[in-house]
């Protein structure tokens, strides 16, 4: 982790990571979030973090249907809802391109 991520919160740090995956349309459910987030946070600060970003309304979750080979099922995903992607796209701007 570079030196002026560590100085992000958990919070902002996982809302990052998600808007890099809106971004890209990369679709980001928990797993993916955590494994993207290796080394850099443990799954429980990802689901602590991710918790506070949904009762604060930065993120936002909803369930997607998915299809993988015979495999059919939902996920739920998560994005960053639309009143904060300006402030996250700084953060992000910040911290990950100005290395």
């Amino acid at each position: 982790m570079n030196n002026q991520l560590k100085r992000l919160s958990p919070e902002f740090i996982v809302a990052i990571e998600i808007y890099k995956s809106n971004v890209f349309n990369e679709p980001l459910h928990f797993t993916k979030l955590v494994d993207k987030l290796d080394g850099k946070l443990t799954k429980n600060q990802v689901s602590d973090a991710l918790d506070t970003l949904l009762d604060w309304g930065i993120a936002i979750g909803m369930y997607n249907s998915y299809e993988y080979g015979d495999v059919k099922g939902y996920v739920f995903l998560f994005e960053i809802d639309e009143l904060h992607k300006d402030r996250i796209r700084k953060l992000y701007e910040e911290y990950y391109t100005s290395n």
